[in-house]
């Protein structure tokens, strides 16, 4: 039994390298809030095809939706439905305007649903990775400049994600206890540029 479970730990160990080197290439391209992904390496509109990625122009459309329920403890019962969906656009400015090594990045959440947390169970750290005020918000809007391989400059609003503080692959959880810092949540403003304020 105890070999199984050596076994299963080195299998776990070697999937985790395997994937980490597979996404050293993404580090300066834009994630997928939703995923954690760069959505320049995404399947875009699912099966669709993208008319414009030869120009390169690419969009990306992510949909998370959760139902949740409280069915004991908590200031009160109940259950709820939420979703966001994430539009993203990503231009590579050197085939569409010659600039070489430019890059623009934006995308736009839309943001349904109440929040079980905000509703029932009156907690700090949130239940849902995506639970947030309904409404449609600018996440993320930006310019990048890039010199070769070791040099980039980037302006315009920024997520205070993997590049800040934030655990890269931890948005695809349902729980938000791997995402925003809680200490920056209470601490801060507005709960600090926890998503989704860039």
């Amino acid at each position: 039994m105890r070999s199984w479970v050596i076994a299963f730990i080195f299998l776990l160990l070697g999937a985790t390298a395997y994937a980490q080197e597979d996404k050293k290439t993404d580090d300066l391209k834009p994630a997928d809030p939703d995923t954690g992904e760069s959505t320049v390496q995404e399947t875009t509109l699912g099966l669709l095809p993208n008319p414009f990625e030869k120009h390169g122009v690419k969009f990306a459309v992510t949909y998370i939706g959760e139902v949740l329920g409280n069915p004991v403890g908590g200031l009160k019962q109940g259950s709820i439905y939420e979703d966001r969906i994430n539009f993203a656009l990503d231009a590579d400015l050197q085939k569409l305007v010659g600039l070489n090594g430019g890059t623009f990045h934006a995308n736009v959440f839309q943001i349904d649903g109440g929040g079980l947390s905000r509703g029932s169970l009156f907690n700090f750290l949130v239940v849902s990775g995506i639970e947030a005020l309904p409404t449609t918000r600018l996440y993320e809007m930006w310019l990048e400049r890039k010199w070769g391989d070791k040099l980039a400059l980037r302006a315009g609003q920024l997520a205070a994600d993997s590049e800040f503080m934030t655990a890269r692959y931890t948005d695809v959880f349902t729980n938000a206890s791997l995402g925003w810092p809680a200490g920056l949540s209470l601490n801060l403003p507005s709960g600090g540029p926890s998503p989704p304020l860039a």
